[in-house]
């Protein structure tokens, strides 16, 4: 489910220390989170989580370094 087109259609901020309440976990010196309709996504690190609708379940999906996700085989994937 965590590709790289997938985490292009967010826009991604710096969490705050409100969104950092609700996940605490986060290691990395400056995390970011993005939402949607559908989704919570926290990049910390090179670590993703991807959260639906009830976030207190835990992540749906998880990616444990995004670095290494494949790119697509479109050369400019942001072209539709």
């Amino acid at each position: 489910m965590i590709t790289r087109e997938f985490l292009a259609g967010f826009n991604f901020r710096v969490m705050t220390r409100h969104d950092l309440m609700g996940f605490s976990g986060c290691e990395s010196p400056v995390p970011l989170i993005a939402d949607n309709d559908q989704y919570v996504v926290i990049i910390d690190g090179s670590v993703c989580e991807v959260y639906g609708e009830d976030a207190g379940n835990g992540p749906i999906a998880t990616c444990a370094d995004i670095v290494a996700l494949p790119y697509s085989s479109n050369p400019n994937p942001y072209q539709r």
